[in-house]
């Protein structure tokens, strides 16, 4: 069953209270350049439909990381191709924290090495 959006977006804002990391933004307090940069990498999603972002990068260009919008999860491994996966898709997602922590999502490694 896909949630539906107020669902999203309340699960969203309940992590914010509750999230305090200098790379994990939740909509409406996404920096501005961020965000801007993290959409170079993302093409096709507008500034609006950012729920949360995760900036993965050292540098804070947010070009490799997490977006979350309504609909979907996007997520981008340097400079590989983007990777979007439907809401209605999504099974599990796994955040493994050890020496090098990893996000599976459905099983599957979508990030390596997060920086959070």
């Amino acid at each position: 069953m896909t949630p539906s959006i107020p669902s999203v977006r309340a699960i969203v804002a309940r992590h914010a209270e509750a999230t305090a990391d200098n790379r994990v933004f939740f909509h409406p307090d996404i920096p501005e350049h961020r965000l801007a940069e993290a959409l170079t990498a993302y093409p096709g999603i507008v500034p609006e439909d950012v729920l949360v972002l995760l900036d993965n990068t050292e540098t804070g260009s947010a070009t490799e990381g997490l977006l979350l919008t309504e609909d979907a999860i996007h997520v981008r491994k340097g400079p590989e191709q983007g990777q979007r996966l439907a809401l209605s898709d999504l099974r599990s997602v796994e955040f493994i924290q050890q020496s090098i922590s990893v996000l599976k999502i459905n099983g599957v490694e979508a990030l390596t090495d997060i920086r959070i």
